[in-house]
């Protein structure tokens, strides 16, 4: 039942400010979980494709939600503020 002691830290649709937060959780020793997924419920990669993306930023098209441990979240939400 390990995954009950996850909280979730952070939300956002940029990959460069994930990338930020899981280098300063390494760095500090707090151990994470990302998921990702598409904002849109069809196969971006496809449809970039086939339409040749009509001007989607792909950048943003991935939502990472990063999640740590209960006990380590205060401590989580003052480093990466």
């Amino acid at each position: 039942m390990r995954f009950l002691r996850k909280r979730e830290l952070l939300i956002t649709y940029s990959f460069e400010r994930q990338a930020q937060v899981r280098e300063i959780l390494a760095q500090n020793g707090i151990e994470y979980q990302v998921n990702s997924g598409s904002r849109n419920s069809d196969n971006v990669a496809a449809r970039q494709g086939l339409l040749g993306g009509l001007g989607e930023n792909l950048r943003h098209a991935y939502c990472y939600r990063i999640y740590v441990d209960k006990d380590d979240l205060e401590r989580a939400q003052y480093l990466v503020r």
